[in-house]
């Protein structure tokens, strides 16, 4: 695949994600009525964000001169590279789906910990623990406690 391929594929993607993620976010979460910001605003904005950051990809690969030489030559993906975009993209699945299960306190530090053994290949499991609890301890902290959010305690656990 060569770069004015990948780029072309990358920004579509891109952009029908973003699409795809506004679509979800004006059926599932519910806006406020009047001006006042709801809780939809932030997460339409990165779709936002997103579709038009991969909208001017894909136009940038019709604009820009590509070298031919560079462009025949293809990018190729190490088999590393590959198994850490899957592996994050599988976690992003599964901690949305934790989340709702079992609420912000339990699966971050588990969906953290899977990370950093299987993703940044940290083998220290004190190193994991601390960074996975010192994580979401901070973010309780930070988000339940100082800005009086409400975070997801879960359908299967009532924890905090």
């Amino acid at each position: 695949m060569s770069h004015r391929q990948r780029d072309r594929f990358v920004g579509l993607a891109f952009f029908l994600g973003g699409l795809a993620w506004i679509g979800i976010v004006l059926w599932t979460i519910p806006a406020l009525e009047g001006d006042l910001p709801g809780p939809d605003n932030f997460p339409l904005l990165l779709g936002a964000v997103l579709a038009l950051s991969g909208l001017a990809l894909f136009v940038t690969t019709f604009l820009t001169r590509f070298d031919a030489a560079e462009d025949a030559r293809g990018t190729g993906l190490s088999s590393h590279e590959i198994r850490v975009a899957l592996g994050t993209y599988v976690l992003i699945l599964a901690y949305g789906f934790l989340m709702e299960k079992v609420g912000f306190v339990v699966a971050t530090p588990l969906v953290l910990a899977s990370a950093l053994f299987f993703l940044a290949q940290v083998r220290s499991w004190w190193r994991i623990a601390g960074i996975s609890l010192g994580f979401t301890l901070v973010s309780y902290l930070v988000f339940n406690v100082l800005l009086s959010s409400n975070l997801p305690r879960g359908s299967w656990l009532r924890l905090l």
